[in-house]
């Protein structure tokens, strides 16, 4: 979180569903309650084609290592994806 809070600049942007340290340091700790609906709305968007996620990367499980420094650098446009078994 400290990372985070000198890359903001201001602590007042930072939200953390995570750590609940995030308001004691001057940002916002946001407790989130899942609901079992969710999950069904956003598979009927999908089904509607109203919902798109762009895919950046496809990789083979095998190149999971990969994945994850792509993930670091930060630099993907859109979600990388781990497959398993033949696509």
């Amino acid at each position: 979180m400290d990372v985070s809070l000198r890359l903001l600049e201001r602590p007042e942007r930072l939200a953390s569903i995570a750590d609940p340290e995030a308001a004691a340091k001057g940002g916002h700790y946001v407790w989130v309650r899942p609901d079992p609906e969710d999950p069904a709305a956003l598979a009927a968007l999908a089904d509607r084609g109203e919902l798109a996620v762009h895919v950046d990367q496809a990789l083979p499980l095998a190149e999971a290592a990969q994945a994850w420094r792509l993930n670091r650098l930060g630099r993907t446009r859109g979600k990388l994806v781990l497959s398993v078994g033949e696509r």
